[in-house]
């Protein structure tokens, strides 16, 4: 069969315009992820190239860019000798077609990647596809405007550290230090680590991609039957960012991954024998990785469906070393959650809530939440979030910690409704009515007061917890106030147990066995906790 012939083309091309889209059933892509899995899988089809044109090629993939639909048309021959074109329909979280730009697709994806690093996060962009399908040229473009995003839009106090580096096979070369052999070894907290690889600070971003432009010359590049100039390994800038406004808060990772392009038996027919252990190579990491995405996607769905009877997940990252660089995308039990090439988006709801939801003075919530979910919201390193809400004025520290342990309570909440759990009455509506009181007008045993405190060496022991009321205890005649019990007015009195500190981190122990006696004078306001019993502590809200 002629593919390329008249006759062909105008059946096949006619049997194209004839497809009715509304009778396709979609199938979802095997690799989609499950919701608030962090993960987008997305195309970009590449426009016919000149050679292809003059050699009367015709397209057989279209976009839905609205929907996030790929059409696939595939020209077959009966055993009967006629012709046939088998069409399918795949679900993608995005889809470009030959007319998208480049910034379009920066937008979309690693526009949310950038500021996730920065705050401390491990964003992930890699391009996948076979050779010539443009992987490069479009890694390239998005590395560009990541770079003046990195160092022209981001606000705070930021180191930038830069490695570069190509995988081939098993073997990783440092391609900023003349293709040295690094080593990509796991450290005693699990992280994977590049053994080796130099790591230079970059100030600005057309020093970044000065050095990415020239780490790419040693690159391992070599002719194939689509491309004069294929990539052979797959290529890794590792942007690594040190905050130095939170010391608390982790390094940000940012990944721009170009993967070599996979081949198919076509390709590789002519292949000499080094060549095609190269190929097997290849496509042999590019395969272990597909599983990895599989893996990760079935583990999803299943705490999505029901937690409780998620069966374990085999997900084979071990088998090669692209996907132990990658590790931190497919480690389940890793503590450090990473956004690969996802797609942004900010229901109004989580705004709203945040400005009716966050206190006195209420937390500015363009500042905090500018692109992330309400998900993405609390995944964010803790020291992040907090330096967020301190830019709101009037917010101090402690009522930014407390905002993040009330969402993430709600958070916890909302999957054990999912789950058929009682949830517990909510902060808010324990007292109602009460709450428009002053506190000292509805003071009682068990409620969190914070005394006033001009001493900074005293300020941990600035928490208490009401008791008692003072003399609550002693015998009848013993000369407690004729006013009653604890006294009267602002001379009222009371015994509290401290609220100290806990060695984990933003949870609180209440000490009975130190007690002071504060009056109400020595009050500055009640502030709220949650018990949590699994820890055994207390966790401040709002």
């Amino acid at each position: 069969m002629d593919f390329f012939s008249p006759q062909t083309q105008k059946f096949f091309l006619g049997q194209v315009a004839a497809f009715d889209k509304a009778k396709q059933k979609t199938k979802q892509a095997v690799e989609q992820p499950a919701p608030n899995s962090g993960t987008a899988i997305c195309a970009r089809i590449r426009p016919l190239s000149e050679e292809e044109r003059n050699n009367h090629h015709v397209p057989a993939l279209y976009a839905r860019t609205e929907s996030g639909i790929a059409d696939i048309h595939e020209l077959s021959q009966k055993v009967n000798g006629r012709l046939a074109v088998n069409s399918s329909s795949f679900q993608l979280d995005r889809i470009y077609g030959p007319q998208s730009r480049s910034d379009e697709i920066y937008k979309d994806l690693v526009a949310p990647l950038v500021p996730w690093a920065w705050a401390g996060g491990i964003s992930t962009l890699f391009a996948y596809g076979q050779t010539g399908s443009g992987k490069t040229f479009t890694i390239d473009h998005l590395e560009r405007m990541a770079a003046e995003h990195l160092f022209g839009e981001m606000d705070g106090n930021r180191e930038v550290y830069a490695a570069v580096f190509e995988l081939e096979g098993n073997i990783a070369s440092d391609l900023l230090n003349d293709r040295r052999t690094i080593s990509v070894m796991e450290d005693s907290f699990g992280e994977s680590q590049l053994v080796g690889a130099l790591e230079p600070q970059v100030k600005s971003a057309e020093e970044l991609l000065d050095l990415i432009d020239r780490s790419m010359k040693f690159r391992k590049t070599a002719p194939t039957l689509k491309n004069d100039s294929s990539s052979r390994t797959h290529a890794v800038c590792r942007i690594r960012i040190v905050n130095k406004d939170v010391s608390e808060t982790a390094d940000g990772l940012l990944f721009l991954v170009d993967l070599a392009g996979s081949e198919a038996a076509a390709d590789i027919k002519h292949h000499a024998q080094d060549r095609m252990k190269e190929t097997k190579e290849i496509n042999k990491s590019l395969s272990i990785l597909k599983d990895c995405i599989r893996g990760r996607s079935t583990w999803y769905a299943q705490q999505n469906q029901d937690p409780a009877r998620a069966k374990q997940v085999y997900i084979p990252y071990r088998n090669s070393t692209l996907t132990k660089v990658l590790k931190h995308v497919f480690d389940m039990n890793g503590n450090r959650h990473c956004e690969t090439a996802v797609v942004s988006c900010t229901p109004a709801a989580l705004k709203a809530w945040i400005d009716t939801s966050s206190g006195d003075p209420p937390i500015n919530s363009s500042i905090l939440a500018p692109t992330e979910s309400g998900i993405q919201l609390c995944r964010l390193p803790i020291g992040e979030f907090v330096s967020r809400c301190l830019k709101t004025p009037g917010v101090s520290e402690q009522h930014a910690r407390a905002f993040y342990y009330k969402l993430w309570g709600l958070h916890i909440d909302s999957g054990k409704a999912s789950s058929g759990k009682p949830q517990g009455d909510a902060p808010e509506t324990r007292e109602p009515e009460a709450r428009s009181l002053p506190f000292h007008e509805r003071i009682r045993a068990g409620m969190f007061i914070q005394m006033k405190c001009t001493d900074p060496d005293k300020e941990h022991m600035s928490k208490v917890m009401i008791m008692a009321p003072e003399r609550a205890f002693d015998r009848p005649g013993s000369g407690e106030p004729e006013e009653g019990i604890g006294g009267s007015g602002n001379s009222r009195r009371y015994v509290c147990a401290l609220v100290l500190h806990s060695p984990m981190a933003g949870a609180y122990e209440v000490d009975v066995t130190r007690q002071v006696v504060i009056g109400i004078d020595e009050m500055e306001k009640e502030f709220l906790m949650e018990y949590e019993p699994v820890t055994r502590c207390y966790y401040m809200t709002i």
